[in-house]
């Protein structure tokens, strides 16, 4: 009988990955935290984000119950082995500020601030880096 083969991730499963660690980070959630609440490890959850192991569906069900998402939000935009349409560099731009720790972090803290000390805040900014 013939070894099988390793598998290497499918465009499906590295797109699931993708979306999961989206959403997660813009849920201020860790891996640890994620993993803690399904009862697993956090290399788990990094297998599942990089698409190298495949997230059952119930398992993807619970995940999106836990960060507050569709079930189909996972796989929304998939077709095939690629995307149904390309995002825009605006979208673009906006998913990576919404994985960014450091932006998620600001936003977090900006929202805890009162609205005259926001505006200051704003208004710094722009200056700073003009108004785009």
């Amino acid at each position: 009988m013939a070894k099988a083969r390793p598998r290497s991730p499918e465009g499906i499963d590295t797109y699931v990955g993708h979306k999961l660690r989206q959403v997660r980070t813009s849920a201020g959630m860790s891996q640890t935290d994620l993993a803690n609440e399904l009862g697993i490890t956090f290399q788990q959850i990094q297998k599942y984000e990089k698409g190298t192991n495949r997230i059952s569906v119930s398992r993807l069900y619970r995940i999106a119950k836990l960060l507050g998402v569709s079930f189909d939000f996972f796989v929304d935009g998939f077709e095939g082995n690629s995307l149904k349409s390309r995002a825009t560099p605006q979208q673009q731009r906006l998913e990576e500020m919404l994985t960014n720790k450091s932006t998620m972090k600001l936003a977090m803290y900006y929202q805890l601030l009162d609205n005259n000390l926001q505006q200051n805040i704003l208004s710094i900014m722009k200056e700073m880096v003009g108004d785009p």
